[in-house]
């Protein structure tokens, strides 16, 4: 194994410590369109974002949220850690049910286009939410989404200004 794997590895391992353990579902459960199964019930999965910043309050220690809260470059610090347990626990990969169901309906732009359509923008996504919850506890989860909605088209038009092929003068 590479030195680059075994880093990789360690530090999914840490980043990871003290979260719950969980269960990885068979592959057939994941992959379904269907409405959700006993199974998947039985794990008690979140339906919401607001259901997800409830669980995620009740897994993660008060310095995680404090450091989740307080980044100002957003929640990607978590991606190997909350981000990893979440994609596994909450089954972020497949979908299918509930909760990746309403990830892709808030996800979507007026074009009908979902960014929140894998495992890692499912996650991205409700530790983005959950930082802005933290930043803003008294306000709904109906205008959180709006407010990460409003911060994403920002960002996007800054890329899109950036990434425009600059005009010379004398072409």
């Amino acid at each position: 194994m590479s030195k680059q794997l075994l880093l990789i590895a360690a530090l999914s391992a840490l980043a990871t410590a003290n979260l719950p353990s969980c269960r990885v579902p068979e592959p057939a459960t994941v992959a379904s369109d269907e409405p959700p199964t006993a199974a998947e019930e039985e794990w008690n999965l979140p339906r919401n974002l607001s259901e997800c910043w409830a669980e995620l309050d009740r897994v993660l220690p008060e310095e995680r949220r404090r450091a989740i809260r307080d980044n100002e470059g957003g929640a990607i610090g978590e991606h190997f850690g909350a981000g990893l347990w979440m994609r596994n626990a909450w089954l972020l990969w497949g979908g299918g049910h509930e909760l990746t169901r309403y990830l892709d309906s808030v996800g979507r732009d007026a074009d009908g286009f979902s960014r929140v359509y894998d495992g890692d923008s499912r996650s991205g996504y409700i530790l983005e939410t959950y930082r802005m919850h933290l930043l803003h506890p008294e306000s709904a989860e109906e205008e959180i989404v709006r407010m990460e909605w409003r911060q994403f088209e920002e960002m996007m038009r800054r890329f899109d200004e950036e990434e425009a092929p600059s005009k010379t003068s004398g072409d």
